[in-house]
């Protein structure tokens, strides 16, 4: 489940990081360079990729080569990680509780929403933003 705009563009300035990185290009990118890129607000492109600096999945060095870069190898980041890192997963559970159902279905939807939400956990887990590279950009 996810919870926002901020999960996608994590991910997408995650993986352009890691695409560069492995392209041989060792500079620092800046946010403004992710937003123009994929057409995001330059300032939210900012927030996320300081939220991903904070979480250390990022680092960000300050000086006119500065500019993000990862926190660790490729193979090392799981999505899950870079979700993590601009809260980008929830339950469901506080939804179901502000509903007028009934207690019991409350409750299960509470427990429907946490088990699918612990299998998308699992599944991101699973996949670093190594391995996406290499499925999904060539």
């Amino acid at each position: 489940m996810f919870r926002s705009k901020s999960s996608v563009y994590a991910l997408l300035a995650v993986l352009e990081i890691a695409k560069r990185h492995a392209g041989g290009d060792k500079s620092g990118v800046q946010a403004g360079q992710i937003a123009a890129q994929y057409k995001l607000p330059a300032a939210y492109a900012a927030k996320v990729m300081s939220q991903l600096a904070r979480a250390k999945v990022l680092k960000s060095e300050r000086g006119p080569r500065g500019g993000f870069r990862l926190q660790r190898a490729p193979g090392q980041i799981s999505l899950l990680q870079v979700i993590d890192a601009v809260n980008g997963l929830e339950d469901g559970f506080r939804d179901s509780i502000a509903s007028g159902a009934s207690r019991n279905v409350r409750r299960g939807l509470a427990d429907v929403f946490k088990s699918a939400t612990q299998d998308v956990r699992k599944s991101l887990d699973s996949v670093s933003v190594g391995d996406f590279l290499r499925k999904w950009t060539r």
